[in-house]
C-alpha cells in the first residue's frame, strides 16, 4: 500500500524533534520501578545495603520520598564516600542518583549514574534490562548519537523495543545521515506501531521521504503535491528555504 504525505512543509522542529525532546525523556520515568520499591524488592531477595552506608541511605530514601532531590543526592554522595562498599551497594547508589537526576532534569548527570549502576553487574536481568532502555532514552535525549544506537539495538535484541524505542532509532540514524539504516527502522517502527493498533508517527514518513529525495529516488512514487523541507535538526527551525516536489511514499 502507499502512505500518501501531503502538506509536510514548513513544520515547527519541535515536530521533527518528538522523539528526543526532554519531555519525551522525563515520560519514561513513570515507565521505571522507583528506587524504593526497588529495594523494598531487594530486601525481599536477601540483598541489603551494608551497615556502613545505612544511615546516608536510609536519609537519602526518606527524602526521596519527600521529593527533595537536592538532599537525597547529597546523602548519596556521603554514602559513596564510604570503604568497604560492595557491588550491590554501589548499584544502589547508583541507582538512587540516576533517579534523583532526572527528577531535577540533570539528564547527562541522570546517565552516568544509571551507567556507573549498570557497570557493577549488580543489577537482577530484569532491571539491567530497564536500566539499558533507560539508557538508550537519555543517550538519545543526551544527543550521543552513537551510544545511543548501541543501546537501542540491546533493546531491540531482546524483544522488549516498543513502536516509540524503534522510531527513535530511526530517528538517530537520519540524524547521523545513515538513511539506509533510519528506513530500516522506520519500517519496524510502523510494523510494531501497526501491531499494537496505533497509528504511526508522521515523523517516520518524514525521515524516509526526505532521505529519497536526497538520493533523488522518485519513479517508484505516484505524484501528489507536497512541500519537502530542506533537512532539520534538532532544535533549529526547519523551512529556511523549501523546495517543491511530488510524489508519494510507499509502506509496507
Amino acid at each position: 500500500m502507499t502512505h500518501s504525505i501531503r502538506n509536510i512543509g514548513c513544520r515547527p522542529a519541535k515536530s521533527w524533534a518528538g522523539y528526543l525532546s526532554v519531555a519525551a525523556m522525563l515520560t519514561l520515568v513513570s515507565l521505571w520501578l522507583s528506587p524504593q520499591t526497588a529495594l523494598s524488592a531487594e530486601k525481599k531477595e536477601g540483598q541489603q545495603i551494608s551497615r556502613v552506608i545505612a544511615k546516608e541511605m536510609t536519609a537519602a530514601q526518606k527524602a526521596l520520598q519527600a521529593q527533595q532531590w537536592a538532599e537525597a543526592i547529597k546523602n548519596l554522595e556521603a554514602a559513596e564516600t564510604k570503604s568497604g562498599l560492595n557491588a550491590f551497594d554501589k548499584k544502589t547508589i547508583y541507582d538512587f542518583k540516576g533517579f534523583a537526576y532526572v527528577k531535577l532534569n540533570n539528564l547527562k548527570a541522570a546517565e552516568q549514574a544509571y551507567e556507573a549502576a549498570l557497570a557493577t553487574g549488580a543489577y537482577a536481568p530484569d532491571d539491567a534490562a530497564k536500566t539499558t532502555r533507560m539508557l538508550f532514552r537519555l543517550s538519545a535525549g543526551n544527543q550521543q548519537y552513537a551510544k545511543a544506537a548501541e543501546y537501542g539495538k540491546q533493546v531491540a535484541d531482546s524483544g522488549a523495543a516498543t513502536a516509540d524505542d524503534l522510531g527513535i532509532l530511526s530517528q538517530i540514524y537520519y540524524l547521523q545521515k545513515d538513511c539506509k539504516s533510519s528506513g530500516q527502522w522506520a519500517d519496524k517502527a510502523i510494523a510494531a506501531a501497526r501491531k499494537a493498533g496505533e497509528a504511526p508517527k508522521e515523523n517516520l514518513y518524514q525521515f524516509k521521504l526526505q532521505c529519497a529525495s536526497d538520493a533523488g529516488i522518485w519513479p517508484q512514487y505516484r505524484p501528489i503535491s507536497f512541500v519537502l523541507p530542506t533537512r532539520p535538526t534538532i532544535g533549529t527551525p526547519c523551512c529556511v528555504s523549501s523546495g517543491r516536489m511530488s510524489g508519494t511514499i510507499a509502506t509496507r
